[in-house]
C-alpha cells in the first residue's frame, strides 16, 4: 500500500476526507492537523517525509511544500461551489459581508459572484499584507463579517474578528482524491505504516515520557527530554519502583498536571511509562464545588455564540473595560444566558489571564467546603493576583454570604485579584435584589446585564448563521441557511432557557438537516418537543414552590407554638388566624 500526506487545513474536514476516503482503494492516507501545528517549512521537513509517496496541502502550506519538497505535491483545492456555499451561508447574515482571499483566489470568487447574482464583495489579500490589520481596515469600513480561508480565519480568530470560513465541500475533496490516485497509478513504491502510538501522540495533547529501571529517559512524546514536567516524572520513579503504579497531582509553573505511572516489563527489562496531562484539580483543593481552570481550557465563544459583535459592540466595550479596572464585577441574567462563559470572557482579558481561575460553584458547594473557603489559608480567598468567580452566589446562604462579603471588605482579597460573581435572576427582579444591591453599593461591583434572548429577537439570525458555522467547521457540513418560515419559528418561540436552549436546538437541527437548509418541517417538530419540555419543567417548577410554600407555612407555625409555651390559642392569635387553621396545619 502507497501511503499519502493529507495537511488538514482546519479540524472538521477530518470526519468529510475520511468520508471521502472509504470511496477510494489503492492507497493509505495519514492526516497532520496543520490548525494544531501550522507547517512552517524547515521545522516541518524536519520530520522524516520518506514513507510518503504524495502530499496533499492547500494554502501556504502546499506554496511551500512544493517549493521545498522532493515529493510531489497535490494542491486541495477550493471549488467554485465552495466559494459560492460561504457566500451563501453569509448571504443570510444581517451586516455587510466580504471575501478576504489571497489574490489567486479573490479574482475568481469575484467572477463567480457577479455571475451568481450575489452582493458580496471582494478583497484581494497579497501575501506580505498583515491578515488581522487588513481585517480591522475592512471592519472600519463597515463590513463586520469576513469571510476568508482556514489560514486567515485562523488569525482572525485570535484578533477577536468575526469571520466565515471558507470549507472543502464533500465534492470537492472527492475531485481531489481522483488526481491523487491518478498520479499515484506512475508510483510504484510501497511505505511503512505508522506504529500505534505514533498514531495516538497524533491526536491527545498528553505527554507520554518513558524511564528505564535506572532512570533514564528513553523515549519523550509531545514534551522536550529535558523539560521541567521530565524532570518532575524522574523525581517520582522511586515511589514508582515501590508502588508499581501511581497517579500524583502536582503543580509546575503555576499549573496543575496530573502524572499517571506504571511499571511494566518488556522481554523481562522494566520500564517506567509516565502519562502527564494538565488537570483541573489542585492538590490543596478537593473540594467538591471548587474547580481551577486556566487559559488552555476556557470556553471562549462568548462572542459571537452568545452575542452578536454587530449589534453588541458598546457591550463588548463595556465589558472589555470592566476586564481590564481591578474592580469586582457582577453578572446578572436568566438561566442559560451565558454567564460562566462571560465570566472566562473577563478572565481572559484581565491582567490576570496567566494566572489561575477558580470557579466556585455555589451551588455545589457543601458545608465542607464553606469552611474551607473562610477557614484554610490554601483557600484561594487567601490567594494573590489570581480570579475568583463566585457562580450563582444567590443559591448560597444568607449567612455564608454576609460572611463572604465582610470578608472581602475587610480583607485585601479584592485589591490583590480579580473577582467575579454571578446571580441568577430576571434583569427587572434584580432592582430589588437584596444580593445584587449589596454587591454593587458595598463592594463597588461592576454590574453587566445579559438580556434574555426573548428580548433580543432580532439577534436570532446572526447568532444561528455563527452557530452554524462553528458546526460545519465542527462536523465537516456545509449547511448554508435556513428556510424562511423556519427562521420565523426561530425568533418567535419564547426561549425560557434562552441562548444555551437555543444552541442545542441548533444542534439538533443542524443533526437532522440533510440538504443545504434547515427546513421548516424540522424547525416546527423540535420546537413542540421543547414546548412540551417548559410545560413540564413549569410544572415541577410550581409544585417545588408549593412545597416551599407548605414548609414555611409550618415553620412559622412551629415557631409561634414554641415562642407561646405550645399554646395554641396564644400561637393562633400572634399568627393572626384562627384556633382551627391552627390545628388544621399541625395536624
Amino acid at each position: 500500500m502507497q501511503k499519502i500526506l493529507f495537511i488538514l487545513p482546519y479540524k472538521g474536514i477530518t470526519q468529510v476526507l475520511q468520508s471521502a476516503l472509504s470511496c477510494f482503494s489503492g492507497f493509505e492516507a495519514d492526516l497532520w492537523p496543520d490548525y494544531e501545528n501550522p507547517v512552517s517549512g524547515a521545522a516541518f521537513l524536519s520530520k522524516s517525509l520518506e514513507e510518503y509517496r504524495l502530499i496533499v496541502a492547500q494554502g501556504d502550506a502546499y506554496n511551500d511544500l512544493k517549493r521545498t519538497c522532493n515529493k510531489p505535491v497535490v494542491e486541495m483545492p477550493v471549488s467554485d461551489y465552495d466559494i459560492l456555499a460561504a457566500a451563501k451561508l453569509a448571504h443570510g447574515y444581517m451586516g455587510k459581508s466580504i471575501l478576504m482571499l489571497p489574490s489567486d483566489l479573490s479574482k475568481r470568487a469575484e467572477n463567480i459572484l457577479n455571475l451568481a447574482g450575489l452582493n458580496v464583495g471582494t478583497s484581494s489579500l497579497g501575501k506580505e499584507d498583515d491578515v488581522c490589520k487588513t481585517a480591522e481596515k475592512l471592519h472600519s469600513e463597515g463590513y463586520s463579517l469576513i469571510i476568508t480561508t482556514p489560514e486567515e480565519s485562523r488569525i482572525c480568530n485570535e484578533c477577536g474578528i468575526t469571520n466565515i470560513m471558507l470549507t472543502t465541500s464533500y465534492q470537492t475533496l472527492t475531485q481531489c482524491l481522483g488526481t491523487v490516485q491518478s498520479m499515484l497509478e506512475s508510483l510504484n513504491k510501497a511505505e511503512n505504516k505508522l506504529t500505534l502510538l505514533e498514531h495516538y501522540v497524533h491526536i491527545t495533547e498528553t505527554i507520554h515520557v518513558v524511564f528505564s529501571k535506572d532512570g533514564k529517559p528513553v523515549e519523550t512524546f509531545n514534551c522536550a527530554a529535558n523539560s521541567c514536567l521530565v524532570q518532575m516524572a524522574q523525581n517520582m520513579i522511586p515511589t514508582l519502583l515501590q508502588e508499581k503504579e501511581i497517579s500524583k497531582l502536582k503543580m509546575v509553573d503555576k499549573q496543575p498536571y496530573l502524572f499517571k505511572g506504571i511499571l511494566s516489563e518488556i522481554d523481562g527489562q522494566p520500564f517506567l511509562f509516565f502519562e502527564i496531562k494538565h488537570s483541573l484539580e489542585n492538590t490543596k483543593t478537593h473540594i467538591p464545588g471548587i474547580m481551577i481552570k486556566n487559559t488552555s481550557n476556557l470556553s471562549k465563544d462568548f462572542f459571537n455564540i452568545f452575542y452578536d459583535d454587530l449589534c453588541n459592540l458598546p457591550f463588548r466595550q463595556k465589558v472589555k473595560a470592566y476586564s481590564n479596572a481591578n474592580d469586582p464585577v457582577v453578572i446578572i441574567g436568566e438561566s442559560g444566558t451565558g454567564k460562566s462563559r462571560l465570566a472566562d470572557y473577563i478572565y481572559d482579558n484581565s491582567e490576570y489571564r496567566n494566572n489561575l481561575l477558580y470557579v466556585v460553584d455555589c451551588k455545589q458547594l457543601d458545608k465542607y467546603g464553606i469552611n474551607y473557603m473562610f477557614r484554610n489559608t490554601t483557600s484561594p480567598l487567601y490567594s494573590t493576583h489570581v480570579t475568583l468567580y463566585f457562580k450563582e452566589l444567590n443559591l448560597t446562604n444568607k449567612k455564608y454570604i454576609d460572611e463572604l462579603v465582610d470578608f472581602l471588605q475587610q480583607s485585601a482579597c479584592l485589591r490583590n485579584n480579580k473577582v467575579i460573581f454571578s446571580i441568577t435572576c430576571k434583569i427587572a427582579e434584580s432592582l430589588d435584589n437584596r444580593l445584587c444591591e449589596m454587591l454593587v453599593s458595598r463592594l463597588g461591583s461592576f454590574p453587566l446585564y445579559l438580556v434574555p434572548l426573548r428580548e433580543r429577537i432580532k439577534d436570532i439570525p446572526n447568532l444561528a448563521t455563527l452557530y452554524l458555522n462553528e458546526m460545519n467547521k465542527e462536523l465537516g457540513q456545509n449547511i448554508v441557511g435556513f428556510e424562511p418560515e423556519a427562521m420565523s419559528y426561530l425568533q418567535g418561540f419564547d426561549w425560557y432557557d434562552n441562548v444555551k436552549q437555543f444552541k442545542r436546538v441548533l444542534k439538533q437541527l443542524f443533526v437532522l438537516t440533510q440538504g443545504l437548509y434547515v427546513t421548516t418541517k424540522d424547525t416546527i417538530s423540535i420546537l413542540h418537543d421543547e414546548t412540551i419540555g417548559n410545560k413540564k419543567a413549569k410544572y415541577e417548577r410550581d409544585s417545588e414552590k408549593m412545597h416551599t410554600l407548605q414548609e414555611l407555612t409550618f415553620e412559622a407555625v412551629q415557631k409561634a407554638m414554641l415562642a407561646n409555651g405550645m399554646n395554641q390559642t396564644k400561637a393562633a392569635k400572634q399568627l393572626g388566624i384562627s384556633r382551627t387553621t391552627l390545628w388544621r396545619i399541625l395536624k
